[in-house]
């Protein structure tokens, strides 16, 4: 256990002296994370480009597919990006305002990946209900 009375008495020199490593850490982290998920858009688009060629009769039900999962994936990989980026100016300025900015942008992902888990389980159980009764009444 810390002895909590060796912490500086200014939060601010307190978060610089004992967090400032963990912070750049995260910032870096969330960078990787964010040009993963751009790579995967990427991906998606080739995915999309060879879809097309192979059935050329569902071009528009393909790219509105693709273009939903492009919207939906867009918003918290912008989240993440604008965290690392406030993050990253924080370990280089020490300026509280691109801490407060990260943090807020991290939870605005968060929320953000919460309501999309929540929308999934409903999903979820709406076709565990149907497909629970489709089986019944087989029988």
């Amino acid at each position: 256990m810390e002895n909590y009375d060796d912490f500086p008495t200014n939060p601010k020199e307190h978060l610089t002296v004992k967090a400032k490593s963990h912070i750049k850490s995260i910032g870096n982290l969330m960078f990787i994370v964010s040009i993963i998920g751009g790579l995967f858009m990427l991906l998606m688009m080739g995915m999309l480009v060879w879809m097309i060629t192979q059935a050329p009769g569902e071009i528009i039900s393909i790219i509105i597919g693709m273009l939903i999962v492009f919207a939906i994936t867009l918003p918290p990989l912008n989240y993440l990006y604008q965290a690392a980026n406030a993050f990253r100016q924080y370990t280089a300025t020490h300026d509280m305002a691109y801490l407060e900015e990260g943090f807020i942008k991290n939870k605005s992902f968060w929320k953000y990946i919460g309501i999309l888990v929540v929308i999934y389980l409903v999903f979820l159980a709406l076709a565990l209900a149907f497909g629970g009764l489709a089986m019944l009444s087989s029988f």
